[in-house]
């Protein structure tokens, strides 16, 4: 019994998840509104063309940004997602 609660413990020490530096880790920024590049009219339509010729479908990724004084919806991205019968 003593020899199987050491082979227990042994066990469970060696499955331990070593030491991680946080150092190592790179740095990240999150962009805003103003950093966002905003996607053209053509842009979005291919986008949107080339999720329906694979068979699935569009989803915008919109941010809001100000426009002559006024916030208003602008595509930033478009992602394919699958459908949904």
């Amino acid at each position: 019994m003593k020899y199987f609660l050491l082979f227990l413990l042994g066990a469970l020490i060696s499955c331990s998840s070593p030491y991680v530096d946080n150092s190592s880790i790179p740095n990240t920024t999150m962009l805003v509104d103003k950093e966002v590049p905003q996607m053209s009219r053509s842009q979005v339509i291919l986008a949107v063309s080339e999720c329906e010729s694979s068979g699935m479908r569009p989803s915008m990724v919109m941010a809001r940004k100000k426009v002559n004084g006024y916030l208003t919806d602008v595509p930033v991205d478009v992602v394919c997602l699958p459908k949904y019968k």
